[in-house]
């Protein structure tokens, strides 16, 4: 230790008004280590994908049939999670909803 006694880095800061990290003791320099640099906006750099929709395959959106699971479901469990989630539904012929993702019915190659 050199005679500078146990406690030298604790006393040094009190008599400098520095903290054991080299800044000030109190407040310090908002700046952090990076000197206060900015980052900017995440991503801001990434391009966008230019998709060639020949390219991409056939989606065809009507191809739901409802699950097992969901068909089975009571009038009042439906209710129940809908009430749970906060879900509003307007209209009398609204399907019931999906609780589990495997139950979206999903054809194979969406899966």
């Amino acid at each position: 230790m050199g005679g500078r006694g146990l406690y030298f880095w604790r006393d040094r800061s009190r008599e400098e008004g520095a903290s054991l990290f080299g800044g000030p003791r109190f407040g310090g320099s908002r700046g952090g280590p990076l000197g206060g640099k900015k980052f900017g906006n995440p991503g801001e750099k990434l391009t966008k994908k230019k998709w060639n929709l020949d390219e991409l395959p056939k989606f065809e959106k009507n191809f739901y049939q409802e699950h097992p699971d969901v068909a089975r479901r009571t009038v009042q469990e439906v209710e129940q999670y809908r009430a749970g989630k906060e879900i509003t539904v307007k209209g009398h012929t609204c399907p019931k909803p999906i609780m589990n993702f495997y139950e979206a019915n999903f054809p194979g190659e969406y899966k």
